[in-house]
């Protein structure tokens, strides 16, 4: 990235509107069909500081 890059980014106020929460994941797979198939996990509803990384 550049170099104002880091300030660009703090540069940027919080949206305080959003949940500070973990959100779920998309996965994708192509299964036996080749063609991709999008499946999701639920969120987990916890805030990201308390999810464990995998």
């Amino acid at each position: 990235m550049g170099d104002g890059y880091d300030e660009a980014v703090a540069a940027i106020p919080a949206d305080t509107d959003l949940p500070d929460t973990m959100g779920g994941w998309t996965l994708f797979s192509s299964g036996t069909t080749g063609r991709p198939k999008s499946f999701c996990e639920e969120s987990p509803g916890v805030p990201a500081t308390e999810v464990p990384l995998r």
